[in-house]
């Protein structure tokens, strides 16, 4: 099977199916709460901004927040090349790589660069601060150094979905499925500044600060749409 998953004709259909899959499952949604007039207010202050959303909830951002200046950064593996493949589909641009902790390659290097330049032509990013790799709902230093290099704002953002299919991953990923009248939240949270000349100490401030923020979201989210809990993981050692 998963050689047969590895195939260059399968890996080339499945974007189109998937993407049709999730069109059709978006068109089942009741949006409970859909902020997506705040996230449009925040773009029309002129200042680009990254918007930060936890990797397992990317499908259902995808679906809620339909800007139309929106790219995806998204990582290079395989399941990587999928998902940026769909995006593509579903009318989103793509940055493919990472800027998390541990990432710091040619590649890495080169995924911040593309960043810095969408953003300066006025493009909203998201980004996932617990992916590549995780750990689950914990915001790496990446998504601060990103933020002070290209000299935008951080808006953290979070999406839910009830019901939906949660699966067993490191991120616990959430598939939209096709049912009527499927609750959807969408929440976008207030700006948060990262000063160019913020300190060491200062940036882990604020990446706590994201990721406190991204969590209180996401739990408002699921309450709202009656979904369960996500719990974050363990934050990685020292």
């Amino acid at each position: 099977m998963k050689r047969f998953l590895g195939s260059e004709a399968v890996q080339a259909a499945l974007p189109s199916v998937a993407a049709a899959y999730l069109k059709t499952a978006r068109a089942c949604f009741r949006l409970v709460r859909d902020d997506s007039a705040k996230g449009e207010a925040i773009l029309a202050r002129g200042k680009p901004v990254l918007a930060c959303f936890w990797h397992g909830r990317l499908l259902p951002m995808a679906l809620c927040w339909r800007s139309t200046r929106g790219d995806i950064l998204i990582s290079r593996s395989r399941d990587g090349r999928l998902i940026a493949n769909t995006a593509r589909k579903l009318g989103y641009g793509v940055v493919e790589g990472s800027t998390a902790r541990g990432q710091r390659n040619r590649g890495s290097v080169s995924a911040a660069r593309q960043v810095v330049l969408r953003l300066q032509e006025g493009r909203l990013i998201g980004i996932t601060p617990d992916g590549p790799r995780g750990p689950r709902m914990r915001a790496s230093a990446g998504a601060i150094r990103l933020a002070q290099m290209a000299g935008v704002d951080l808006v953290p953002v979070s999406a839910a979905l009830s019901p939906a299919i949660r699966i067993g991953s490191w991120d616990r990923m959430i598939v939209p499925v096709p049912v009527p009248f499927t609750r959807a939240a969408f929440l976008v949270g207030d700006p948060i500044v990262i000063p160019a000349d913020a300190s060491a100490t200062e940036r882990e401030r604020l990446r706590l600060q994201l990721e406190t923020e991204m969590n209180r979201l996401t739990a408002e989210a699921d309450d709202l749409v009656g979904a369960p809990a996500v719990k974050p993981a363990e934050p990685a050692p020292a």
